[in-house]
């Protein structure tokens, strides 16, 4: 059953104090194919039975239109690499129609449903790469995998991270030509210090010259220096241009030793 979305956002607004955008809400609504549709209504019915007990107490039936609604909660984190971690939670936004002894009740409610939906973190330099267009940025983020929905990118410096394909499309349009700390204020996602904290982290690594991604030569040398022979080194300096070629020099240096 489905209540307007617009009427069931303006409800949980006021209820749980939601700040976020209509179209940030938007942007998850792929997380109701992360769980069986039965159980989503099974959950929503327990759920209104319930705020229908604490309520009313004792009723003799009732009959009720929801709407899921995807609520996006973020952190940021100034640690290591900087990274945004999303969790979404479900809620239910309803409109209850109770049955009483002696009369008749309306029930308006916004109510979590399920938490942590999903979660997942997404550094801070694949965002700024997004809301500059920067072709160039993005070829370093290599696609481990992809399928239908999802694809898996390889984050120099930070690790894998999977998002939803159409997840990135919206984000393309949403950070283009933005600063990326303010855009995610503005729409009610992260406090205005700290938006202001993570364009300023976003300047501060645009000032700092990039450290050598690690020529071929470069990493033979470095081995051969090591005490390895020509040949050893050549082949292990193959494996790591190979499966880390946007890695800094000690990056691949480390790699080719550690494996």
């Amino acid at each position: 059953m489905s209540v307007p979305v617009e009427k069931s956002l303006a409800l949980a607004r006021k209820q749980i104090g939601l700040s976020a955008a209509n179209e940030v809400v938007s942007w998850f609504s792929y997380v109701f194919g992360l769980t069986d549709p039965n159980e989503l209504k099974a959950l929503a019915r327990k759920l209104i039975v319930k705020v229908l007990k604490e309520e009313y107490g004792n009723f003799d039936d009732w009959s009720a239109e929801w709407h899921y609604l995807p609520l996006p909660f973020l952190k940021y984190v100034n640690r290591g690499f900087p990274f945004i971690e999303f969790k979404v939670d479900l809620y239910i936004a309803a409109s209850v129609h109770v049955h009483l002894d002696d009369n008749d009740q309306q029930a308006q409610f916004a109510k979590p449903l399920k938490n942590e939906i999903q979660k997942f973190k997404v550094p801070i330099t694949f965002l700024h790469a997004l809301a500059e267009g920067d072709l160039r940025r993005l070829n370093q983020f290599k696609v481990v995998e992809r399928d239908r929905d999802y694809i898996t990118l390889d984050i120099p410096r930070f690790g894998e991270v999977r998002l939803k394909d159409s997840l990135i499309s919206c984000w393309r349009s949403f950070f283009k030509g933005k600063r990326v700390g303010q855009a995610l204020s503005q729409a009610g996602l992260l406090p205005q210090d700290a938006g202001g904290v993570i364009d300023a982290c976003i300047e501060s690594a645009a000032e700092v010259p990039q450290l050598s991604s690690g020529s071929y030569e470069e990493i033979v040398d470095a081995l051969r220096n090591l005490g390895w022979n020509k040949t050893q080194a050549e082949e292990r300096t193959k494996y790591v241009m190979g499966k880390y070629p946007n890695a800094s020099l000690e990056e691949k240096i480390k790699y080719a030793l550690s494996s």
